[in-house]
């Protein structure tokens, strides 16, 4: 992804440099606010999948709890810790659907990147 990135950027560059001055800034002003915003969401994704791994791990102790607890007669503690299991399990089933959502709007803005670059070439050369 991030050398097609790179040679889409690349392709950009190329172009700008036979634009209209006025043209050209606001195509670079398009691919600059793309590229910024591929690369937060690329980090909001990172962030989002470290939580994930952090969520599921909290399930994973939680499931392990409640399973000595059965395992020693503590029912209590068991339901407890049954209640806290499904709880972590709400919260990593919240962060799944924040990480779709995340790829979601990185697979939107590099279709927009790639749009305004063939939308440019389109205008400019034809």
């Amino acid at each position: 992804m991030t050398i097609k990135l790179s040679a889409l950027a690349i392709g950009a560059v190329a172009i700008i440099a036979t634009l209209h001055p006025a043209a050209a800034e606001s195509y670079r002003s398009d691919v600059r606010e793309d590229v910024r915003e591929i690369r937060g969401d690329r980090a909001a994704i990172a962030r989002d999948e470290a939580r994930l791994r952090e969520e599921r791990s909290e399930v994973v102790k939680a499931r392990a709890k409640e399973r000595y607890d059965l395992e020693h007669g503590n029912l209590a503690g068991a339901a407890r810790d049954y209640r806290e299991a499904q709880h972590e399990q709400r919260d990593v089933n919240a962060a799944n659907r924040k990480l779709a959502a995340d790829r979601a709007k990185l697979s939107h803005d590099v279709t927009d990147l790639r749009h305004d670059v063939q939308q440019h070439r389109r205008h400019w050369f034809w």
